[in-house]
């Protein structure tokens, strides 16, 4: 199965897999340390910058976070789901913080296929619509995340985009 990396490559990756301290609330409400998992990986791109499918799949989603109309913070925003199916399990490929998305859901995408912009920054705190569609972010970038299915993982488990392949970087 082929992969590639849904942004150009002159857009590095800011922000790995990991666990790591809110960037955007980096206390919590006790003093200590806001721990989050950041279930994917982020790279530092422009508004605007050209989204790609990373893989060959069908369109599942193309939806605004819910996280958003519960809380109004922590929010993929616009993102695109794409499944693709493996031998022993499927994958859900998120791109996520998006500005635009062009595939409707039951779309088939090659690898390449042209899927939006990228969002992930609003200017202006106020402008409610810009950040509903772009979600919640501390600057401009592609979130980009995979969770798989297997028949032992009913609803789910986030991969690291790199343990898949190193194409990602």
């Amino acid at each position: 199965m082929g992969y590639d990396r849904p942004v150009s490559p002159e857009h590095p990756v800011t922000s790995p897999f990991k666990r790591r301290i809110n960037p955007l609330k980096p206390i919590n409400d006790d003093g200590l340390p806001n721990w989050q998992i950041h279930n994917g990986i982020d790279y530092g791109c422009p508004v605007g910058s050209e989204v790609v499918s990373a893989s060959a799949g069908h369109v599942v989603a193309v939806n605004y976070d819910k996280l958003f109309e519960k809380s109004g913070d922590r929010s993929f925003g616009l993102f695109i789901i794409v499944e693709t199916q493996n031998a022993d399990s499927k994958l859900w490929f998120y791109y996520c913080h998006l500005d635009e998305a062009f595939p409707k859901p039951g779309n088939s995408v090659g690898v390449g296929t042209i899927l939006g912009a990228s969002g992930g920054y609003y200017s202006d705190p106020m402008l409610l619509e810009q950040r509903r569609r772009r979600g919640s972010s501390s600057g401009s970038h592609l979130h980009f995340g995979i969770k798989r299915f297997a028949a032992t993982e009913p609803v789910g488990t986030w991969i690291d985009p790199l343990a898949l392949t190193n194409v990602f970087l």
